[in-house]
């Protein structure tokens, strides 16, 4: 048995498909090959009232102008905010209908996964 809350579990895969997700964007905005480093942290501070913390920032050669990487990064940024905000509106109708444990956590994160690629998609194509 984990000491772990089932909300504490949910809130990390959350946090981490959401900072991958966020990672992908800019993957798709910057050449990797531009890119020196990458720092994504994404922190859920209340589920219920929808209270979240996204930092991005993004080191790249000198090549990439700061104020194109700081435009992307502000759009990463809002990127993930929109993400969250609708994801959450998808894992409500479910959370409280399956056991959220350690045990079960790869078959959670996979329902995340699919709920949030499916929101960013649509976010992509409306915004591209």
């Amino acid at each position: 048995m984990s000491n772990f809350s089932p909300e504490i579990l949910l809130l990390n895969v959350l946090s981490s498909v959401i900072a991958d997700e966020i990672y992908q964007y800019i993957l798709h905005k910057i050449p990797v090959k531009r890119i020196r480093d990458i720092n994504i942290r994404v922190e859920i501070l209340s589920f219920e009232k929808r209270l979240f913390e996204i930092e991005v920032s993004v080191e790249t050669d000198p090549l990439v102008k700061q104020e194109v990487i700081d435009q992307i990064v502000e759009k990463a940024v809002n990127f993930g905010f929109k993400i969250l905000d609708n994801v959450i509106n998808e894992i409500e109708k479910f959370k409280d209908s399956i056991n959220i444990n350690i045990d079960n956590l790869d078959e959670l994160e996979h329902k995340i996964k699919r709920i949030v690629r499916k929101i960013a998609r649509k976010y992509i194509n409306n915004n591209s």
